[in-house]
């Protein structure tokens, strides 16, 4: 009776996608959305240009944003607020804002969720307080992945930040030493640099062109990046720019800082390295080894006895 109605609601909700999908790329709605379009404001893509897009941005964040949509009234506002730094942070924003996120989360948790039940009760034929067990689980799991995921990357991405600024850092203080402004040493930086730190300068830049103050730029690099050595550079910058201080003087006493901050973290994972490499000598190495040495002496012993 389980697997009977699990089988129902499965082929409810495959007709309900299917169905929305069919109305969003009809004729009719591509056009209303067109004029809808049309008078708002914006340009709308076409239906070409929309086609040529990656399969993700086409189908899976639509239906992603229409999920979270729908519970946005169970959802916290921190929630939400929490997962944009999270996407600014990761450099993921606005290619995926945050609704899309959080939508990614719920279409997970309910997908894991129904698996699970289809799982437990047709190839394990476990009795249903286990069903309701697993699938509370698997719907936690389903919800929690997307947010080890997206802390990966931004963790992966800050690693990056923190192995490309000491070098910038540099070049930002010999351009300035050599006479070159800020705004302009920051763009030869930029165009010297890859990576996201790069990436983050040229938004910076751009900010300041469009008229944002260098201090409210500075800042908000300093809050999309969330690295302490990043937010400790740009804490010294504003304050001398409050304080009518020597930006000169203030870069290179933070390049040297920053460059003995690398020095301190290059020895601590050196020291870090022997305890990390107890493991893999215990439970690769030290087998292997012991199979080389005994075997053979074990061999012999074995035929020696069995010859007597």
């Amino acid at each position: 009776m389980n697997v009977l109605a699990l089988l129902i609601l499965a082929c409810v909700a495959c007709f309900v996608l299917f169905a929305i999908g069919v109305i969003r790329w009809t004729r009719e709605a591509s056009l209303q959305r067109r004029i809808e379009g049309l008078k708002s404001g914006p340009e709308v893509e076409t239906v070409e240009e929309e086609m040529k897009k990656p399969f993700s941005q086409r189908v899976i964040l639509p239906v992603a944003a229409t999920v979270a949509d729908r519970v946005r009234t169970i959802m916290p506002k921190q929630a939400v607020v929490s997962t944009r730094a999270q996407l600014v942070t990761a450099g993921l924003y606005p290619g995926m804002n945050e609704m899309h996120f959080l939508g990614i989360c719920w279409l997970l948790a309910f997908v894991f969720m129904f698996m699970s039940i289809f799982i437990s009760s047709t190839v394990f034929q476990a009795t249903v307080i286990v069903q309701c067990l697993v699938a509370i689980a698997s719907f936690f799991a389903g919800m929690f992945l997307p947010r080890a995921i997206l802390n990966s990357q931004i963790r992966k991405r800050q690693d990056e930040i923190m192995v490309t600024f000491p070098y910038a850092l540099d070049l930002l203080a010999i351009c300035v030493e050599a006479g070159l402004g800020f705004d302009s040493a920051l763009g030869y930086v930029m165009k010297k640099t890859h990576g996201p730190l790069a990436d983050e300068f040229a938004k910076t830049l751009n900010e300041i062109r469009l008229g944002k103050p260098r201090i409210e730029a500075l800042v908000d690099l300093a809050h999309r990046i969330a690295v302490d050595d990043v937010r400790s550079f740009i804490t010294a910058i504003v304050h001398v720019n409050r304080m009518g201080g020597s930006i000169t003087d203030s870069l290179r006493v933070q390049a040297d800082m920053v460059r003995v901050k690398r020095r301190h973290r290059a020895q601590e994972k050196v020291m870090k390295a022997p305890i990390k490499m107890v493991f893999p000598l215990v439970l690769c190495i030290l087998p292997a080894l012991f199979v080389v040495i005994l075997c053979p002496a074990l061999i012999a012993i074995i035929k020696e006895l069995a010859g007597k």
